[in-house]
């Protein structure tokens, strides 16, 4: 379902095997599977290899570079904002060797299956920093939705473990760090108060 549409706005009216009409927010849309299909000129070459240790010096060398341009001060980022940016590209560079140690040749077992959320979240990781790199304002975004999740489990915990003392004396430890973390994050007193309404 698309961003603003509600459930009864959205039906699908018609499904035929090369496209899909379906009624989103009074308007009949015909979304063609053509149009989502490119054509695939030539084969790939099953016995071609990429020797490991050149995807290794070329993800060093890339994040190597945009991880020294963040140490720069910038109009388009708080010093905050390109520490966040520093250790996000950090965390490629793990997830990276760990799909290399699941598509080690000598790995019999069937853990290279696990590969796949981990290329995934590489994927949006990347999608995302090319997004912030355009918007900067999108981090801002990012940073306010993390630190709400982050509270919402918070309160969450809070309300399923008010009876377990060691649980509660734990998340009492957590607060202050939790209200630094949301000044750091730019989120307001109002939006603050209107996720603990919800």
């Amino acid at each position: 379902m698309r961003d603003g549409a509600r459930r009864s706005d959205y039906s699908i009216r018609d499904c035929r095997t090369d496209s899909i009409s379906a009624r989103l927010n009074g308007r009949q849309v015909t979304i063609r599977i053509r149009d989502g299909i490119s054509n695939i000129k030539t084969d790939i070459d099953l016995d071609a290899k990429w020797e490991a240790r050149d995807a290794d010096a070329s993800v060093a060398k890339c994040i190597a570079a945009v991880t020294d341009s963040l140490k720069s001060p910038t109009s388009r980022f708080s010093e905050v904002q390109r520490a966040h940016l520093h250790q996000v590209l950090l965390s490629l560079r793990h997830g990276h060797l760990a799909i290399r140690e699941l598509l080690r040749p000598e790995n019999e077992q069937a853990l290279s299956v696990n590969v796949m959320p981990i290329l995934r979240t590489q994927i949006e990781t990347l999608y995302a920093i090319c997004l912030i790199i355009e918007n900067p304002d999108a981090l801002t975004n990012y940073e306010k939705d993390g630190w709400k999740k982050l509270f919402v489990r918070h309160l969450a915990m809070r309300e399923e473990c008010c009876n377990v003392p060691r649980v509660t004396k734990g998340l009492a430890e957590v607060e202050e760090w939790l209200e630094k973390l949301r000044i750091l994050s730019g989120v307001s007193d109002i939006e603050k108060q209107t996720v603990e309404a919800q």
